[in-house]
């Protein structure tokens, strides 16, 4: 049984995300070990992202939306934040 093909994500979900999340462009890059401009280029209205960083960009979106989220047993979401020490 094959796993379900996972539905693309547009170029407007991911800035959306990025903008919503707190997060850049150069923030995109850096995750992905690219330069700005590539990812530039990709979000460009004629860019085209490649299926491999695609599947990155999915990852990355899921796990920055799971991580700082935990529910209580009243199925409330909870902010975790980190101390500095």
């Amino acid at each position: 049984n094959a796993m379900p093909e996972p539905l693309p994500i547009t170029k407007t979900e991911i800035t959306t995300w990025l903008r919503e999340s707190g997060k850049d462009r150069e923030w995109l890059a850096g995750e992905l070990k690219v330069s700005l401009s590539i990812v530039n280029q990709w979000l460009a209205p004629k860019g085209q992202i490649p299926d491999d960083r695609l599947v990155s960009i999915r990852q990355l979106m899921e796990r920055e939306s799971a991580a700082p989220l935990i529910g209580d047993p009243e199925g409330n979401q909870i902010m975790l934040t980190r101390k500095r020490g």
